[in-house]
């Protein structure tokens, strides 16, 4: 398996100080796109009246949450470990930046045949089934806990996300820190 470090626009946006707080996770394949990950089916719901419309997960869908759930969570469990306890914390919260890494993001044909210089790859919505499928790998927590998320594209020849996990208390984000009553 390749080493892959974080860039350093990651490092400037999240900041070396939080180190002690912070884990990386290396996925080593891309996720589909939201846009390809559910499809909407008209279904009948018990208690409804006809048929709704129900979001269902694509086959792509179903590929990759087996992927992600084999493959990254058992590769990590000493970082997923040591997050789930420190979100035991009630006052714990997630900051977390997913950089989607695509072989190429430039049109080789540009500006002959190409319209655009670059192409049109979406990181968030890649992002957000990554940092969903680690929500989901945590039986504490869900991701309301995510206070803060952010995708990024870069071109690299390896293709896959490098997600970048800091650990923060909730007052840096305007909410009240928590105190049991014994503790007033």
């Amino acid at each position: 398996m390749r080493a892959v470090r974080a860039t350093s626009s990651v490092q400037r946006h999240l900041g070396d100080s939080c180190a002690a707080n912070a884990r990386s996770l290396w996925v080593p394949f891309l996720p589909p796109s939201l846009n390809n990950m559910y499809k909407t089916v008209m279904q009948k719901v018990p208690g409804k009246r006809g048929k709704v419309p129900v979001r269902k997960l694509t086959p792509g869908g179903k590929v990759f949450k087996q992927h992600f759930t084999s493959e990254v969570v058992p590769r990590y469990q000493q970082d997923l470990l040591f997050l789930a306890e420190a979100l035991e914390d009630p006052n714990v919260v997630l900051v977390g930046v997913a950089e989607v890494r695509f072989e190429s993001l430039v049109h080789s044909t540009w500006p002959k045949t190409a319209k655009t210089r670059f192409k049109k790859l979406d990181a968030d919505n890649r992002g957000k089934i990554v940092f969903d499928g680690f929500a989901k790998a945590f039986a504490t927590t869900d991701d309301s806990r995510f206070f803060y998320t952010g995708a990024m594209k870069v071109q690299d020849p390896v293709e896959g996300v490098m997600l970048h996990l800091v650990l923060d208390f909730c007052d840096s984000y305007g909410v009240p820190l928590w105190k049991p009553s014994w503790e007033l």
